[in-house]
């Protein structure tokens, strides 16, 4: 069977909670203040069987002005409105709100009780139905059944339930896929269980004994038991009445507005971009800034509204907002909402929330402009190409994406193989499938080379740039692994060559300056010369006649091209007798195993000043291994 909500809404007094208890024998105000009063203030939750065996999950809203924020919470989730209008009265303010409601909500079917006929006449009747025609023209109620209804003296019980029953027929089935999420309306304990909490799950499922999450105060918890219309059940799906046992937590830790979760797979936030309808009834424009009361899931929340493309919106508009919300909610793009005036309390408008992680972002940006677009019209593939360019160069992986686009795994996949068969986007690491969109390949690709580029005209010595130094360069949040990818392609390309990570143009030559060849020359005569002991670097700057950066720069030079030998920062060999000492270092241990630091001083005949540099850098080049106060030959080859 499909797992359908049904819920209630009209003006106080209409009779909606006598219908429902008519129809189900459940009495829905449980609260003495409720009994006292005659009027409903919380929410009430009951279940009916139609003929046909499909059961109704019931969600009964109250109808006072004062607690239209309960009554959007309790819309959360319902697939199907009764609308209840008393005959005596007809359509109210409340009514009105009601649907307004429903209709920013995104219900889309439903049907009209016209209650309290046994307390009007013929005439009346006639007015009445006038009235709710002309209320629901325009609106997903225009064509719906309009069921005369007495709760007193039963008049209009079978209509009504054959009427339900028709309606409920043409309820989609709700998929049971995704990320488990269920806005709580109610919070309570029960002597022997602990805390319970109730809401309609929106979208997935969850089992009994599986790790859950409280959003958005991140409380880790257990599923400890799970009741659908009050039967124990293994598991709990999406739109389905459900009461979960929580394992752990106290009453005090929960309340309406969070949200139970898969453990770990969602973040709050505190940003949300959307398409936003003003609703023609508002009294005023919607004024960029404007501070308003934002409803989501259950939760309500205080925030700015943030005009993406006007200073203003005029009543009847539509327009892409960004709310800047003063509390963190859990939300999903597809989510609908409602939004109040803070100084009035009247309902203004709402919408569907298009990013529930936007970036920050400029107004009147028509790069954001256009992402928004896609996200609101677009097919899925292009909904995940506009959230891979938000992402531009940290780049996002399919899993992030089925959060985002709120698809299944599947779906996500196949509209990255569409967007990569056509060239919109690159996937830059297999293991997490994370992808970037192409132009930003482009972009950081242009980027690295101008950087090579760049460090060529600055340092025409150096072999070229360390891997290190560019990525301290990288556009704000690129991706290591996205450079890494760069620079790859670069070099399968023929773009740029490297080696001990340093990085160049291909086809790049050093050209030394005339004072470089000068000093080139004088400092290879002076190593030959001096053998095993040669000048340190800075007697060399005193004898070559260059400052210490460029004399640095063209050792460095020297040393990348084999010319000369670094033994340490400030000892360089001339290769002829640094090769001599090596080959007798090897021929030694080939024939004695180890040698001392003796014979080491007597084989090079040099004193500590350059032996215990020339002996560490041996070890520290792998040709030796110290062993205590002793080393031995670790290469072992010529």
């Amino acid at each position: 069977m499909k797992r359908i909500i049904l819920g209630t809404a009209g003006h106080i007094d209409h009779g909606k909670t006598a219908l429902i208890k008519a129809l189900s024998g459940v009495d829905c105000d449980r609260l003495k203040e409720e009994k006292r009063r005659g009027i409903t203030i919380e929410l009430g939750f009951t279940s009916i069987a139609l003929p046909s065996g499909q059961r109704l999950g019931i969600v009964d809203v109250p109808g006072h002005e004062r607690f239209v924020d309960h009554m959007v919470a309790g819309a959360t989730g319902i697939d199907m409105v009764l609308m209840v209008i008393a005959a005596d009265e007809g359509v109210m303010p409340q009514t009105r709100e009601h649907l307004d409601i429903c209709r920013l909500l995104g219900i889309r079917t439903g049907l009209v009780a016209l209650t309290k006929v046994d307390l009007a006449d013929e005439e009346i009747m006639e007015l009445v139905q006038e009235e709710v025609a002309e209320f629901v023209e325009g609106s997903f109620l225009q064509d719906c059944p309009v069921v005369p209804f007495s709760s007193v003296t039963g008049q209009g019980r079978e209509a009504l339930i054959d009427a339900l029953e028709s309606v409920a027929s043409g309820v989609r089935e709700r998929g049971a896929g995704g990320i488990f999420r269920m806005p709580i309306d109610r919070v309570f304990t029960m002597k022997g269980f602990g805390s319970v909490v109730t809401g309609t799950p929106v979208d997935g499922a969850i089992d009994q004994g599986e790790p859950a999450e409280i959003l958005p105060d991140r409380i880790a918890t257990k599923v400890r038991g799970i009741q659908v219309h009050e039967e124990k059940v293994d598991q709990a799906e999406a739109g389905q009445r459900t009461a979960l046992n929580l394992a752990g937590l106290e009453k005090s830790a929960l309340h309406r507005g969070s949200v139970v979760a898969h453990a770990g797979r969602l973040e709050p936030t505190v940003r949300l971009d959307t398409h936003y309808l003003h609703l023609p009834t508002a009294k005023r424009p919607l004024r960029n800034r404007f501070r308003a009361t934002f409803h989501i899931g259950t939760a309500r929340v205080l925030g700015r509204v943030i005009l993406y493309n006007a200073d203003e919106i005029a009543p009847g508009s539509e327009a892409f907002v960004q709310f800047r919300i003063e509390e963190p909610v859990v939300a999903m793009c597809r989510d609908r909402f409602i939004v109040r005036d803070f100084s009035t309390n009247n309902t203004i408008g709402g919408g569907e929330v298009l990013d529930a992680h936007p970036y920050p972002a400029r107004r009147f940006d028509a790069a954001v402009l256009g992402n928004l677009e896609k996200l609101h019209s677009g097919e899925l593939h292009e909904s995940c190409l506009a959230q891979v360019r938000k992402a531009r160069m940290a780049g996002v992986s399919a899993r992030e994406l089925e959060v985002q686009c709120r698809a299944a795994p599947e779906k996500v996949e196949g509209a990255l193989k569409k967007l990569d068969g056509e060239g919109a986007v690159v996937r830059f690491e297999k293991e997490e499938e994370r992808v970037a969109a192409s132009e930003y390949y482009v972009e950081l690709r242009t980027h690295l080379l101008d950087r090579i580029r760049d460090y060529h005209a600055r340092n025409p010595l150096k072999e070229g740039m360390a891997r290190e130094e560019m990525k301290g360069k990288l556009p704000v949040r690129t991706a290591e692994k996205f450079f890494g990818y760069a620079l790859g392609r670069l070099e399968q390309e023929g773009e740029i060559v490297s080696r001990n990570d340093l990085f160049r143009l291909a086809g790049r030559e050093i050209t030394l300056g005339d004072d470089e060849q000068r000093a080139r020359k004088r400092i290879l005569r002076t190593l030959r010369a001096k053998g095993l002991t040669p000048p340190t670097f800075k007697e060399m700057v005193e004898d070559v006649g260059l400052n210490a950066d460029r004399l640095k720069t063209l050792i460095e030079f020297l040393v990348g091209e084999g010319e000369i030998v670094k033994v340490s920062e400030s000892l360089f060999y001339h290769p002829e007798p640094y090769g001599k000492l090596r080959e007798s270092l090897i021929g030694f241990l080939e024939t004695h195993s180890e040698i001392s630091i003796q014979q080491y001083r007597e084989l090079a005949n040099l004193s500590r000043k350059f032996l215990v540099p020339l002996a560490e850098h041996f070890d520290n080049v792998r040709l030796t291994i110290r062993v205590g106060d002793k080393r031995r030959l670790l290469g072992g080859s010529k």
